[in-house]
């Protein structure tokens, strides 16, 4: 007589670990098929009717189901907490928290919605938590702008959520732009290639369609109305976003680096101990009262608007041109408060 054997029960534990994993959420389906060969990659001797029959033992516990085509695509339910298998700890549910409140800006929106049930279920974990240090947390930490904060502009959400998108799926952008200049916006093609958060401000950095050369900052809250193009963006040879950025380009800059001499009083520079302005920042003596601050960085507008702020309590040196722009922007304050 021939026994048959009895399948290992921790082989068709982890068997129906994989699936579930493996399943996508609703919109997004997967065929038996598929699973099929996943599991196969994955050393999991079973056959199709296998899987089949597992999936739907599964569903009568787990929130996933089929759409009854042929062949079926099966999926978990749009609704089904974000991780059913296995739940998040304290840790997983404020990490997801704190992403919601810092980055969600920045995120495409079908990112977004993916990670909604986390956020959802984070929500609840951080709840049941009481009193617990870690649901504390979110309230003892924040984030303080250096410069006088303003109220951000309103984007259109469908206008975020097409842009990010074709950002994401790299595909060129049809944009109505209107700049501070401008009666009425003016119709653009433009390559996406990022998207920066600078204070309170969101600007897609883009090129020109007929010239890769050409980049272009546009404040999301200026373009009235987006459209994806089925035709795939391209992005110049050799950018890179941080480059970009450390270039000085969203101080306002075309580039241009400078080295900075400044006569700072003692005691305004001590900051600069602490936050330099560039890794060959120097500081010495220079005469009573006062240190010279040495550094090289990018020339910006912000660079101009950051030494105003201190006042008489710094003097530009070098360079000449920064000096005698600088001065002249006192002269003209002078006018105004001579008197």
């Amino acid at each position: 007589m021939i026994v048959q054997k009895k399948p290992n029960a921790k082989h068709t534990l982890l068997r129906h670990w994989h699936l579930l994993r493996k399943l996508p959420r609703y919109p997004r389906r997967i065929s038996i098929n598929d699973l099929h060969d996943y599991l196969k990659n994955e050393s999991f001797k079973t056959s199709r009717r296998t899987i089949e029959r597992d999936l739907k033992k599964l569903g009568e516990v787990f929130p996933i189901d089929d759409d009854g085509a042929k062949p079926a695509g099966w999926f978990w339910l749009e609704s089904a907490s974000a991780l059913c298998l296995p739940s998040i700890s304290a840790t997983e549910a404020l990490t997801f928290k704190l992403v919601k409140q810092h980055l969600t800006d920045l995120m495409p929106v079908s990112v977004l919605a993916h990670l909604k049930p986390f956020f959802e279920q984070a929500e609840r974990e951080l709840q049941s938590l009481n009193k617990s240090h870690l649901q504390e947390w979110p309230d003892k930490i924040a984030s303080v702008p250096s410069s006088q904060p303003l109220l951000p502009p309103v984007i259109d959400a469908t206008v975020q959520q097409v842009v990010s998108e074709s950002l994401l799926n790299n595909l060129q952008l049809r944009i109505l732009y209107q700049n501070r200049e401008q009666v009425t916006p003016e119709e653009r093609i433009v390559h996406p290639l990022g998207m920066v958060s600078r204070g309170g401000l969101i600007y897609l950095i883009a090129a020109a369609v007929n010239d890769l050369t050409t980049i272009r900052l546009r404040l999301m809250h200026r373009i009235h109305f987006a459209e994806a193009l089925a035709a795939p963006s391209q992005r110049p040879e050799n950018f890179d976003l941080q480059a970009f950025i450390n270039s000085g380009q969203l101080g306002f800059g075309q580039g241009k680096m400078l080295k900075l001499k400044v006569a700072f009083m003692s005691e305004t520079a001590k900051h600069l101990e602490d936050t330099r302005l560039s890794l060959d920042q120097t500081i010495e003596p220079y005469d009573k009262g006062r240190v010279l601050v040495t550094a090289t960085l990018a020339d910006t507008q912000q660079l101009t608007w950051w030494l105003l702020g201190f006042g008489d309590k710094v003097e530009v040196l070098e360079p000449i041109e920064l000096r005698q722009k600088i001065a002249g922007i006192a002269i003209g304050m002078t006018k105004h408060y001579g008197e």
